[in-house]
């Protein structure tokens, strides 16, 4: 069956808010959703379309439960917009403008979230990818939760390390989150990605060292999750952007264990947002 998309007013965005507001959400998505003064009309759209889907999503998972024995991804990962759209604002960007009609590609894409998010957000074409074998609910989520939107999100099942990235389109805009310390070959990811696409959003796991070092995990090290792989200081994360072509606009924490932060010690995550571009030549 499908879900029925709700219209919505300006009391229901307000309700919507305070219902958000007192959610037990991620440590910081509190403060930015209350915090949430943008200037720039794009980035104030954006906002609202998170408010309506975040909560349509949650009733369209409440009405459509999975097969698969996981269930749905535990973790808002949605809960991101909120906490990167001042960040975009404080270098003047408007977010919508990479977005709204765009070709858009959401890379480790879980149960799609983000990928929704993008469409409401009047994204033209949406490529959201991610691997059966290791995603939480081998990627049931995403087509479920496609039907039940009326979504027209492309989702593809593939390993990215095996994917031909010349059979894919341009995309204007890539979003990497949470990803990159996923890959085998996080290098070789980035210089295709530099092949393939104009704009990188990312955000990754870091730990605090001025050197530009990468931790190497043991396996199911961090988390009990044997797909992480690795863990990059700042610094090394940048240099691997500008190696890979890009060139690197800003790069941004988003946690608030800034100079104590650990590859390990869930209690001491590090977290970075960063934008970047495709060199020329």
């Amino acid at each position: 069956m499908a879900f029925k998309v709700l219209r919505w007013s300006t009391n229901n965005l307000r309700a919507v808010a305070r219902v958000l507001v007192s959610a037990p959400l991620r440590r910081g998505v509190t403060q930015m959703i209350t915090k949430a003064n943008l200037a720039l009309p794009g980035n104030r759209e954006l906002y609202t379309a998170y408010v309506q889907l975040r909560s349509t999503l949650e009733m369209a998972r409440a009405s459509n439960p999975l097969k698969h024995s996981a269930g749905y991804y535990p973790y808002g990962t949605i809960d991101i917009v909120p906490q990167i759209l001042p960040l975009v604002e404080k270098y003047g960007l408007d977010l919508k403008t990479l977005v709204a009609r765009k070709t858009i590609l959401d890379l480790g894409c879980g149960d799609g979230d983000l990928s929704f998010f993008l469409e409401r957000c009047q994204g033209e074409r949406l490529i959201g990818i991610d691997f059966g074998p290791t995603n939480y609910n081998g990627m049931e989520a995403c087509h479920v939760l496609k039907h039940a939107l009326g979504s027209r999100v492309q989702f593809l099942d593939s390993d990215v390390h095996s994917l031909k990235f010349e059979e894919l389109p341009v995309f204007d805009t890539t979003f990497c989150f949470g990803f990159l310390y996923h890959s085998r070959h996080p290098l070789w990811v980035l210089e295709n990605l530099a092949r393939v696409t104009r704009h990188l959003f990312i955000t990754s796991k870091v730990f605090d060292h001025e050197k530009a070092y990468a931790y190497f995990y043991d396996i199911a090290e961090c988390n009990k999750d044997a797909t992480n792989w690795w863990c990059f200081t700042p610094n090394a994360l940048s240099r691997m952007l500008k190696r890979a072509g890009f060139n690197l606009n800003f790069i941004e924490r988003l946690d608030r264990n800034v100079g104590r932060s650990d590859p390990v010690d869930l209690a001491l995550d590090g977290r970075v947002f960063a934008y970047a571009t495709r060199g020329e030549g």
